[in-house]
């Protein structure tokens, strides 16, 4: 299976969480596991990908 999965390379099935790690939930800035685990929520999601595919996006709000 390491020829299909395993890393994030061109051609292999990835899933991946992308999170925005901007906002004040995530403060202070050290230890990130941490931060994400204890302290990550539903609208830190930016985007997520499924098999390389993009599945869902936020909505950006205007500031």
């Amino acid at each position: 299976m390491a020829d299909r999965i395993g890393s994030l390379t061109p051609g292999k099935r990835a899933d991946v969480v992308v999170l925005d790690p901007g906002t004040l939930n995530f403060a202070p800035r050290f230890d990130w596991t941490g931060r994400i685990v204890l302290n990550g929520q539903p609208p830190n999601v930016r985007e997520v990908y499924v098999d390389g595919r993009l599945r869902a996006a936020a909505r950006v709000r205007a500031a």
